[in-house]
């Protein structure tokens, strides 16, 4: 839920007023052509927009990962005699209301390799935990 806000809160910083603001940058690339301090200008903001998204894309992507890893050992914990994480795990996870939302997770849980196999041509991805 948080990685959503995050991304709108990146996104929302191109609004006006906001310190990604489109329009400032528009006029930076006009005015450049005139004056090389607009470029200079341009070329911090860019600079700081590319590296705000590329923290983003990083910590969300471990975050996701952290996750991934949690949801293999509870995937295969519910899968033994008796359950080592969660005690009460097989009720929960085969129980009217989660199995449906368990075999989902089971179908889809192979994708996120893939997924995560994209991300490393963007991102660092770590299973240490990070600081947000």
């Amino acid at each position: 839920m948080e990685s959503r806000d995050k991304v709108q809160a990146f996104e929302d910083s191109f609004k006006h007023g906001k310190p990604n603001d489109t329009s400032v940058l528009e006029g930076y690339i006009r005015d450049s052509h005139k004056d090389a301090d607009f470029y200079a200008k341009m070329e911090t903001m860019v600079r700081n927009a590319n590296n705000a998204a590329q923290k983003l894309i990083q910590d969300e992507t471990t975050h996701l990962r952290a996750l991934y890893i949690e949801l293999g050992e509870l995937i295969n914990d519910a899968k033994k005699p008796t359950s080592e994480i969660i005690s009460n795990l097989k009720i929960l996870m085969m129980s009217s209301r989660n199995r449906d939302n368990t075999d989902l997770l089971e179908q889809q849980y192979p994708y996120w390799e893939i997924f995560f196999e994209i991300m490393k041509n963007y991102a660092i991805i770590t299973t240490k935990e990070i600081k947000s």
